[in-house]
């Protein structure tokens, strides 16, 4: 826990005004000696955050710096390889500008270690959000990296050369494989039989085979389902709704005897929507809270009784008022590629 909690008023609704400014400033080059490192060192995830925030308030016009800027720094952040691993022509994203070096004794530009599955998928997301045609995209380099990062047992790792590997990064190369509309990449037969392998007795999914049920790692499971065009299929379907409906106390946990925590109204939420229960959400209740967890300055919280909002939590937050209609300041969105459904 993050202070002494205690009942925190909700807002009425969601602060617009004040929820940009401090998206601007996140955005900025001003920010406090305490977070910088933190946001630096997650540059590529923290713009897709901001960006995506102002899409789903209906604000991207109103962004602080020009879209093309935006678009020209994520760019800087693609790197390539000319092989690896018995592949030539492999690209990726990384997670910020201090890991854009080269690689002399490889005799290349970058080194393909730092391409990271999730910032692929970040930067690819928010390129399309801010209307970039692609065109600069190493497409068939993403698709190669993409196919390095499958594992045998069908999961993907997050970095190459890394063995960390679970739901999350198979759903990152699902999305940017959905968003390069290029799927060659993917055994898709494989990748299906990895997130069935993942859940358990109470339908609910861990994050790799025999790990504890997690709202995250579920999220990560349904929507890639729905990615592959294979949610029909998924087992347990009854258990898993029980699972994600008795998630809510007020706000939305994320494990069995958690407290609520706002970014859970999204990925809880959004697997509800994918399986086409959402209403059995609480949604007066669940708005309530969300709103509680609102900054005085704009922004949210993991928590109301959390010190300070972040961005993270603010889109998360925003995302899941869209899900239960609980804001008329919030867009529509495509849950499944975590996104606000663009125009």
């Amino acid at each position: 826990m993050e202070g002494k909690e205690e009942k925190v008023p909700a807002a009425v609704d969601v602060s617009v005004k004040e929820t940009l400014a401090y998206l601007r400033f996140m955005l900025g080059d001003k920010l406090p000696e305490a977070i910088r490192p933190f946001l630096e060192s997650t540059k590529t995830m923290m713009i897709y955050f901001i960006v995506a925030a102002f899409e789903v308030l209906g604000a991207e016009d109103k962004l602080p710096i020009p879209k093309e800027n935006l678009i020209d720094a994520l760019y800087q952040l693609q790197g390539h390889v000319k092989r690896y691993l018995g592949e030539e022509n492999v690209s990726g994203f990384r997670a910020n500008y201090m890991l854009v070096t080269k690689d002399p004794a490889l005799g290349e530009d970058d080194i393909p270690e730092r391409f990271h599955l999730v910032n692929t998928f970040c930067a690819l997301s928010t390129l399309n959000m801010l209307g970039d045609d692609l065109s600069r995209v190493n497409k068939p380099g993403i698709v190669r990296l993409i196919a390095c990062h499958q594992q045998p047992d069908g999961s993907f790792c997050s970095v190459l050369g890394i063995k960390e590997k679970d739901l999350r990064f198979l759903y990152a190369a699902l999305s940017s494989s959905a968003l390069l509309k290029d799927w060659s990449g993917v055994d898709k037969e494989r990748a299906f039989n990895y997130i069935l392998s993942c859940q358990n007795y109470d339908g609910a999914f861990g994050l790799a085979p025999t790990l504890e049920s997690h709202g995250g790692a579920t999220y990560c499971a349904v929507a890639s389902l729905q990615l592959l065009g294979r949610l029909d299929e998924l087992p347990n379907k009854g258990r898993l709704i029980n699972w994600l409906t008795t998630r809510q106390v007020n706000g939305v946990n994320g494990r069995v005897n958690k407290v609520p925590d706002s970014c859970y109204s999204f990925w809880v939420g959004a697997a509800l929507r994918m399986l086409g229960v959402v209403d059995l959400l609480e949604a007066k209740e669940l708005r309530m809270f969300i709103l509680e967890c609102q900054g005085d300055k704009g922004g949210f919280k993991k928590y109301p009784f959390s010190r300070q909002p972040d961005p993270v939590h603010t889109l998360l937050s925003l995302f899941g008022l869209s899900l239960i209609g609980g804001s008329s300041a919030v867009r529509d969105i495509d849950e499944a590629m975590s996104q606000p459904k663009l125009n």
